[in-house]
């Protein structure tokens, strides 16, 4: 897949966190990715300001990109705020950070969910012997 080069306005993209086992499972989620101006505005004397300030400010860039997310307890969707972002472990907030500051890159989908390309283009994937076609 190609990624997008400009980032037009109401542009989202789909992400995953991998699972990492026993640590955390796979999270989906669907982002705006910060524009240039407003990451340096983010990151402008990152080393100067405390971890309760850093904290504030990878909450509240998260809330604001992150669209969707399919985080749930107890089959309810989590919400997406300060309060649930503080109870997430760690490498999730930070990846999700990273991935909205175009620091990092989503994972790649899962197997499940990639693209069947003989559906797609309408075959079957088979000759008529039921062999694999070359």
């Amino acid at each position: 897949m190609v990624a997008k080069s400009y980032i037009s306005d109401g542009c989202t993209e789909k992400g995953l966190i991998k699972e990492v086992p026993r640590l955390h499972g796979p999270v989906r989620f669907e982002y705006r990715v910060m524009l240039s101006d407003k990451i340096r505005e983010v990151l402008h004397s990152w080393d100067l300001i405390s971890a309760t300030e850093k904290t504030r400010r990878i909450h509240a860039v998260i809330i604001k990109q992150i669209v969707s997310w399919d985080l749930e307890v107890d089959g309810k969707t989590l919400p997406i705020d300060s309060k649930t972002l503080s109870r997430l472990k760690r490498n999730i907030v930070e990846k999700l950070f990273n991935i909205v500051m175009q620091l990092d890159l989503p994972d790649e989908v899962e197997p499940s969910e990639e693209l069947d390309l003989d559906k797609v283009l309408g075959g079957d994937g088979e000759d008529g012997d039921g062999d694999a076609k070359n």
